[in-house]
């Protein structure tokens, strides 16, 4: 059964001050699976909300321009497969938007990040995605007949399960925004 979790880091309020104009901030986030996890790890489906990505704030909304994931072993195997994406889908359902299905925390830590990824001390090929992308104040949905600005999240998902999953360690990382203010071209 799958569950969702949220980072030890979610709730925190990291960027207090107006921001300037193409100032990049990154927004930090923590998981500790062990604590996490009751000492289980990760099964098929879990997700882990890293951390809210902050689209209302500024007037405009924010662009993400990159983001760096370290990740510990997962799998004393080969089997387990992760997901990087957000919650900007329909009904707030997660969206693979920046990583499908890759097999980095194979029986050794990890790395994502949009230019050079490894596994262990293996290079993996660049994740290439959709980076720069927009996170405009004007998405809405519908909660049970009330038209609600929604959360987006920055997720991390568990896309195959692991053969044996390892049960401490810790996911953490940050994601690179600036304000976007004002745009002529849509990304």
């Amino acid at each position: 059964m799958a569950t969702a979790y949220k980072a030890d880091t979610y709730q925190d309020t990291q960027v207090s001050s107006p921001w300037g104009v193409a100032q990049i901030f990154s927004r930090d986030f923590s998981f500790n699976i062990g604590t996490n996890t009751s000492s289980t790890g990760f099964a098929v489906n879990d997700t882990v909300a890293l951390c809210p990505i902050p689209y209302k704030s500024g007037g405009y909304g924010v662009m993400v321009v990159g983001y760096r994931v370290e990740i510990p072993s997962l799998d004393t195997g080969t089997s387990v497969r992760i997901s990087l994406g957000d919650t900007d889908g329909a009904s707030n359902a997660f969206q693979a938007t920046f990583v499908s299905a890759v097999g980095i925390g194979i029986n050794a830590a990890g790395v994502l990040d949009p230019t050079m990824s490894f596994t262990g001390t293996t290079a993996v090929a660049p994740v290439r995605g959709v980076l720069p992308i927009q996170y405009l104040a004007s998405k809405v949905y519908t909660d049970q007949g009330n038209s609600t600005t929604k959360t987006i999240d920055f997720m991390l998902k568990i896309t195959t399960a692991p053969n044996t999953a390892t049960t401490t360690g810790t996911i953490k990382g940050s994601l690179f925004m600036h304000t976007l203010q004002q745009s002529a071209v849509t990304f």
